[in-house]
């Protein structure tokens, strides 16, 4: 075993005798942890990126300095198989490959490599639906620079389908889950974009993010063709738990009140319009309104807010109560002989 090692050793310093370490980095550098993962696609993206050549289910790298790593990152979905490979005829490439879920640190596929110049792949199933890493690294980390580049594929073995269905979601965000009435899934990349090879046809589209409200559409996929959408989210709203107070509930008339929204949910909701309703035949569209009651009474006040096509309403009945100058002497004078009755003395 030591004799292996040894020679193993000795091949390697000759090979690196004899090919110079021309030092170069690819252009996914630096990369060199999950943290900075670049993002690759899977295979049969649309054939709009195809033509261009914007093949980001195909990258080049290299290992350009010793102890160099490659990571990448991608989207995939619970049960459906993965084939990575990488594809090298560079004499001084030896790669290894290995799979790992989300958090970049469980391992969940490797694959050894024992030859310089040679393919590797490996294939894995997705455990769930979400985001997973590919780390590619030299066997022999100190082996480096010119003749070190491989080409890496990310592949899912498929049936054949009659169409395609691309786009991006807006606000650009990423692992939004896009599914139509065909079961068929896909995951939005970071940058918002996705890809679904699907049959030709009219199905319902739904897609459904965190914090966005869910998005539903009728679309064509057109025959051996590629259909492009946007879809355009709405942040969820929790404008149904809005309350509001006042500033005071009763006093002398006229009675300057400030009105003011709050919200039970610890992230306001998104509101685009505002609506008050004072109960005098007065409304203001202010979001923090102040009012003047001339007239004495009582008054119930309504908050009308409204975002993304939904309204909600807060009635507060009888909130405010506002007064006449000279009743309100009537009942403090009334309060203060009540109190001067109690504390009156008889003396016989």
């Amino acid at each position: 075993m030591k004799n292996d090692q040894m020679m193993i050793h000795l091949l390697i310093l000759w090979m690196i005798s004899i090919f110079p370490n021309v030092v170069f980095s690819d252009t996914y550098e630096p990369d060199d942890t999950w943290e900075t993962a670049s993002v690759i696609t899977v295979n049969n993206q649309s054939p709009d990126q195809i033509v261009t050549g914007d093949f980001t289910w195909i990258q080049l790298h290299d290992f350009s300095k010793p102890d160099d790593k490659d990571w990448m990152i991608f989207s995939g979905n619970e049960g459906e198989t993965y084939k990575v490979s990488v594809n090298t005829t560079a004499v001084m490439c030896n790669p290894q490959i290995y799979i790992y879920a989300c958090d970049g640190e469980s391992l969940l596929e490797e694959k050894d490599s024992f030859q310089y110049g040679r393919n590797e792949f490996v294939e894995f199933v997705g455990g769930y639906d979400g985001v997973y890493y590919i780390k590619i690294q030299q066997k022999h980390p100190e082996v480096h620079g010119e003749d070190t580049e491989y080409e890496i594929t990310l592949n899912q073995p498929i049936a054949t389908f009659t169409g395609y269905l691309f786009g991006y979601i807006q606000p650009p965000t990423p692992y939004v889950k896009i599914s139509t009435s065909s079961d068929t899934e896909a995951l939005s990349l970071p940058n918002g974009w996705f890809f679904i090879p699907h049959n030709a046809g009219t199905y319902t589209l739904e897609a459904l993010g965190t914090g966005f409200e869910k998005y539903e559409q009728s679309i064509t996929i057109a025959e051996a063709q590629s259909t492009q959408i946007t879809i355009n989210l709405t942040s969820e709203t929790n404008c149904k738990d809005s309350g509001f107070y006042a500033s005071t509930t009763s006093g002398i008339a006229p009675l300057k009140v400030s009105f003011t929204p709050n919200f039970s949910n610890p992230y306001p909701c998104k509101v685009d319009q505002w609506f008050w309703d004072f109960g005098d035949n007065l409304t203001s569209t202010n979001q923090k309104p102040e009012h003047t009651f001339i007239a004495p009474g009582t008054y119930s006040i309504t908050m009308v807010v409204s975002g993304i096509g939904k309204a909600y309403t807060k009635v507060r009945n009888d909130y405010i109560t506002v007064n006449e100058k000279g009743r309100e002497r009537i009942i403090n004078n009334e309060e203060e002989s009540s109190s001067n009755c109690f504390i009156s003395t008889i003396s016989f």
